[in-house]
């Protein structure tokens, strides 16, 4: 019995509400979003309308230069991916569903912390 409780314990304290956090950073250089420490953070919240909330990281290539954008969107029908207009070229668009995971390079971390944590219940429960 003790160990379930020290499970169910572990378990509320994974718990991270219902707002997913998104980095939130518009620069025409990568080099302005790429320290995480020092770039803003925004809660996506659900919406009335049911909009789900993603994160995302676009990159947009034009005559003018690059354009990179991190930030939360509310996902419509269409695809947020797509170019704005004809004017841009998108070299690279990452849509996710995980807190910070709209970062320059993809991170496994979240895959870690999960495994470990029921490798950990495992042993636990034995």
């Amino acid at each position: 019995m003790e160990k379930l409780l020290i499970a169910l314990a572990c378990l509320a304290l994974l718990h991270t509400g219902s707002a997913m956090k998104c980095y939130n950073c518009q620069s025409t250089t990568n080099d302005d979003c790429k320290d995480y420490t020092k770039i803003q953070t925004v809660d996506c919240n659900p919406t009335r309308d049911a909009l789900s909330p993603v994160c995302i990281k676009r990159v947009l290539q034009s005559a003018s230069g690059t354009n990179i954008t991190l930030q939360c969107l509310y996902k419509q029908n269409g695809n947020e991916c797509d170019p704005p207009s004809v004017q841009y070229n998108v070299t690279n668009c990452i849509m996710c569903h995980d807190d910070f995971c709209n970062t320059s390079s993809t991170t496994y971390s979240n895959l870690f912390i999960i495994l470990s944590f029921q490798f950990g219940l495992m042993c636990l429960l034995k």
